[in-house]
């Protein structure tokens, strides 16, 4: 292996890791998710709140991106209907559509063990410890987790060589696919 490249995730699940860069929205969110006493309505309303904090907002009267509040569009209360109003997720509605889909297919024994198994980080950290080079891509607004902490952790635990780049335009924790041709970085962390 000759480098990692990581876009917007986390190197491997586990409590620590996850906790340290995790938001508060979505270590809030996450134990929801797979919650056996929720309604059908209260777990559609969740995956849509999750799959829609994972585009930035888009205001289409001023044509411009705003930053995720992570509280997804919760179309719930008057209140964020007008909050929301001309503010739509983002120009990429099928693919939403498509993972809110999948979202809702998922068994809750499924999603529990895709949000919180533990996987064992012993042969990446050697890697990390060897010099392999990690550089760490992340959206500025992302709603979910913070990049330039997981370079810190992964410094912390053993990682030589990591770099993170901070992507504003598109940066979301979907930035793969709201800007993937994206050469503009607002800025470098060490």
């Amino acid at each position: 292996m000759s480098g990692i490249v990581y876009l917007d995730g986390l190197p491997y699940i586990g409590v620590d890791i996850m906790s340290a860069m995790g938001t508060p929205f979505i270590l809030d969110l996450i134990p929801k998710l797979f919650d056996e006493t929720k309604s059908v309505a209260e777990m559609r309303a969740l995956d849509l709140s999750f799959v829609d904090s994972c585009f930035a907002k888009y205001d289409h009267d001023r044509k411009e991106r705003l930053p995720s509040d992570g509280l997804g569009f919760d179309a719930g209360s008057e209140k964020a209907r007008t909050r929301n109003r001309g503010k739509m997720p983002s120009k990429f509605w099928e693919t939403q559509s498509s993972w809110l889909g999948m979202a809702m297919q998922q068994s809750l024994a499924h999603r529990k063990f895709v949000l919180t198994r533990t996987q064992d980080p012993g042969p990446l950290l050697a890697l990390g410890a060897q010099g392999i080079p990690t550089l760490v891509l992340c959206g500025k607004y992302d709603a979910h987790l913070d990049g330039s902490i997981l370079a810190k952790e992964l410094r912390a635990r053993s990682f030589t060589r990591v770099e993170c780049r901070l992507i504003e335009k598109g940066g979301s924790h979907a930035v793969h696919i709201e800007n993937p041709h994206s050469k503009t970085v607002s800025r470098k962390t060490r």
